[in-house]
């Protein structure tokens, strides 16, 4: 490895005009400057001769690679991808025949690992000789992972080609058509709104006149020879100024070997050259390495208090120069944000201790605007101990900060009405019940939900569902004021009330109540809803998060029950409710003793016949005390226990009994058929239930049909596979409810024996007047019918959806177009008269 190259070997000193000695001296002073900007620097730097063998590396580049000095190889090419290599060779070529370049490569360190960089490489140039190439490397893996995960966020495309001035365009030759991004539009100075992307005759006017014809060369070389391109023109623009952009373009080739398009970029690289003819005019070839950083180089002589080097940007990023800022001390205090001033006195003594320094804070700049920047400063000590130079490096992270800060709010507000959301609710309850534990405070807690907003929602449109729920949010930020307000999902927000009396905070739910009664007038459209509030207060209703919020939300209940568009404050009788559905289970299993359950049956007809070919079996329950109990209330609770399978063996054994009874009265008796819910279906004592019920009562499997709900084929385990082929086996029916809701799929329909499909009656509900549903019921009759299996189409309605039905051939339908469901007697008299008596 050789030696850093100096500023001696690198830069041509004019004008001095000292003695010989002081000329050593002052070359000695600026070679070690140098060489400590070289080493010190954070960005891996590293220097070539012109065989491409490194010369010197700073100790970033040691970093990087992971590799130790005496480990570093001389080739270069060892840290570069195979697959790269002979690339970076040309690269390196362009920049040794004095063309500095830029590559983006993927670096291999020590452990094998490939980091992805931009490498620079500048030409050295030594008495008008080129002795060999400066790197400079970029790690930009990182930014690479957080430009994948900003994606998710924001679709950005645009705003990336407008940052970087980047447009991008697609050429077809055969029509003469081009279509451009939007930076395309603002690179050339036209407005995309009332302009239209030029053919290539009008592009060319845009053209200075001396590039014109390069631009039809390439494109005539891409359509013949298949040839990319990549050059710079100048254009100019529609308000006549001047711009210098960079051009690249590739032909697309058809499988015919034919060029169909032509799709490029162009690279508005104006600033760029002006930036880069400055600094081939004005600055060394030592400092041609700083000024191409992102980040701001200085160096200051502690006892001259003068500045060594500083690279550009600085005057830009605090509207003063470094020697200003030396100069006149009191301008710091203008400089240096008020809140992070205060701060800067003991990092100064850290800093001539000897130790490093590392701190952001933010500065304002003489136009007013205040910026973000992160400052790292490195103390130089010399041989005696004395503290005698400061290098460091300053970046402008104003725009990561902003970032930061709107990935802060998006994942702390929702996106719609842009109120904090249900992490920062919970993030801000606990806060409070901290500071009102050390306080001894109180505060409330609402619990609110938009009455009738799904049926709004539904009829007018999600669209002035979203418009109404950012009014719902502005009335409720009117009412509230300064109090915090969240959306915790839908239709319901959560409120926090701090410092105000219980008093108080009933005013504030009776005025929320009354400001939603209000109309809402959206889009010429109006609409009433109304708000249900539960109350809860800290400490009395709960000490902790859980259990404030728990009962915040059975308030909200008992104020829903109690025909909502009022409030609720929570008072522990509430809790009654819990155990309401303790005794209602309780009761239920008293009932399956007491037979207080009983059975209704909801006929099937045959589309073709309209006569009644079977029937649903659906359980009732008629209480002592409450009166007729809902399946809709019981069932669930019942599905939370193994009371489900009770009801279940409650319901065969039944069916059983009353099919044995029609056939000795003899009546000709149609199948019917029992829902078994999945718990059941695992149970392996279901097979034993039916098989020993058929036989007690002399009924034909054949009569008995079982409807299973989809859930319930999702990864069965052998039980269920066993149970199912043995009652196949025996010849009972097998159904599949409710199909098309669930996790229905081609593979389960052909895995298990199945003889019925039923669809939903949520596709059947918008027939024949929606078409997706439609096609949708089209195609899995017709695919049914492929398997060999029969369709039954719960929940038909009306005389249109009865005709749709008919046209596409299904076989058998149920709903209340023919019949509700029915007692035992009302169906006995349609199976006597093979037609249905009760219509609706």
């Amino acid at each position: 490895m050789k030696h850093v190259p100096s500023l001696v070997e690198t830069s041509t000193f004019n004008g001095i005009k000292n003695t010989e000695d002081n000329l050593k001296d002052e070359l000695l002073r600026t070679e070690q400057r140098y060489k400590s900007l070289f080493h010190n620097n954070p960005t891996p730097i590293f220097t070539m001769n012109s065989s491409f063998m490194l010369d010197s590396c700073n100790d970033a580049f040691y970093i990087l690679t992971g590799y130790l000095i005496e480990e570093i190889h001389d080739n270069f090419h060892t840290f570069i991808r195979k697959s790269q290599q002979a690339y970076t060779t040309d690269c390196m070529k362009k920049a040794i025949s004095g063309e500095a370049n830029q590559l983006n490569i993927f670096i291999v360190n020590k452990q094998g690992k490939e980091i992805e960089v931009l490498l620079s490489l500048i030409p050295i140039t030594v008495n008008e000789r080129i002795e060999g190439i400066y790197g400079v490397i970029r790690d930009i893996s990182q930014l690479r992972i957080y430009e994948k995960n900003l994606s998710f966020i924001e679709r950005s495309l645009n705003n990336a080609q407008y940052i970087a001035n980047i447009g991008s365009w697609d050429y077809d030759p055969h029509n003469d058509k081009l279509y451009w991004s939007k930076q395309m539009f603002r690179i050339f100075g036209l407005d995309e709104k009332t302009n239209t992307a030029p053919s290539m005759e009008q592009y060319l006017k845009y053209v200075h006149h001396d590039d014109r014809l390069r631009d039809i060369v390439a494109i005539q070389d891409a359509m013949e020879k298949k040839k990319s391109f990549n050059y710079e023109s100048r254009i100019f623009r529609k308000d006549g100024m001047k711009r210098i952009v960079k051009i690249q373009g590739n032909p697309i080739i058809d499988n015919e070997g034919n060029v169909v398009k032509i799709i490029g970029n162009t690279h508005d690289i104006t600033e760029q050259k002006e930036a880069n003819q400055r600094l081939v005019d004005n600055e060394k070839q030592a400092r041609i390495i700083f000024n191409n950083l992102d980040e701001i180089i200085w160096s200051i002589d502690i006892s001259s208090r003068k500045v060594i080097f500083c690279s550009n940007g600085f005057e830009q990023l605090f509207g003063y120069c470094l020697d200003d800022l030396i100069d006149e001390r009191q301008l710091w205090q203008k400089v240096i944000h008020e809140e992070d001033i205060k701060g800067i006195p003991e990092k100064l003594i850290t800093l001539s201790q000897g130790n490093q320094l590392k701190f952001e804070c933010r500065v304002q700049h003489t136009s007013a605007e205040v910026r973000w920047i992160e400052i790292k400063a490195l103390p130089i000590i010399d041989d005696l101990g004395d503290f005698i130079r400061v290098d460091g490096i300053i970046r402008d992270i104003t725009e990561k900060k902003k970032l930061d800060a709107k990935m802060h709010h998006i994942a702390h507000h929702d996106h719609l009405t842009n109120l904090p959301n249900r992490r920062s609710f919970d993030i801000k309850l606990h806060e409070l019940i901290h500071h009102a534990k050390k306080t001894k405070s109180i505060f409330s807690v609402f619990y609110l939900d938009i009455d009738r907003f799904k049926h709004v929602n539904d009829m007018l449109g999600h669209n002035y569902g979203d418009d109404l729920l950012k009014e719902i949010s502005y009335r409720l930020k009117q009412v509230l004021q300064s109090h915090f307000i969240a959306r915790t999902s839908g239709d319901e927000f959560a409120v926090l009330l701090h410092d105000v009396t219980e008093e108080e905070v009933i005013v504030f739910a009776h005025n929320i109540v009354n400001v939603m009664r209000q109309a809402f007038h959206i889009s010429e459209v109006e609409s009433y809803v109304t708000a249900s509030i539960g109350i809860a207060f800290y400490p009395k209703d709960g000490e902790n998060a859980v259990t404030l919020l728990k009962n915040a939300d059975t308030a909200l209940s008992f104020a829903k029950i109690d025909g909502k568009d009022n409030y609720k404050h929570y008072i522990p009788e509430m809790n009654e409710d819990s155990h309401n559905i303790y005794f209602l289970e309780k009761d239920m299993r008293l009932a399956l003793e007491k037979e207080e359950f009983y059975l209704e049956y909801q006929p099937k007809i045959d589309v073709k016949t309209k006569k009644v070919i079977g029937c649903e079996a659906l359980i009732r329950w008629t209480h002592p005390k409450r009166g007729i109990v809902s399946p809709a209330q019981f069932i669930p609770i019942a599905e939370e226990s193994d009371l489900i399978c009770d009801i279940g063996n409650w319901v065969i054994k039944k069916v059983c009994k009353q099919l044995k009874k029609w056939h000795l009265e003899g009546i000709n008796t149609v199948p019917v058929s029992i829902n078994i819910s999945a718990q059941h279906l695992l149970k392996t004592s279901l097979l034993d239930t039916i098989f020993t019920a058929l036989k007690a009562n002399h009924v034909s499997p054949s009569l008995l049909e079982l409807e299973i709900t989809e859930t319930s084929l999702i990864q069965p385990n052998q039980s269920v596979f066993s149970t199912i082929r043995s009652l196949k086996k025996l010849g009972v029916k097998l159904s599949l409810d409710d199909f098309g809701v669930g996790y229905s799929s081609l593979t389960h329909i052909r895995k298990f024996p199945l003889d019925t499909l039923k669809i939903d009656k949520s596709f059947i509900s918008k027939v024949p007047t929606e078409k997706d549903d439609a096609v949708i019921i089209s195609s899995i009759i017709e695919m049914a019918h492929g398997l060999g299996l029969t369709i039954l189409a719960e929940g038909v309605e009306t005389e249109e959806q009865l005709l749709f039905l008919e046209e596409k051939n299904c076989d058998h339908i149920q709903g209340f177009l023919f019949s509700k469901p029915i007692s035992n007697d009302h169906f006995k008299q349609a199976l006597i008269s093979g037609e249905l008596i009760i219509r609706g």
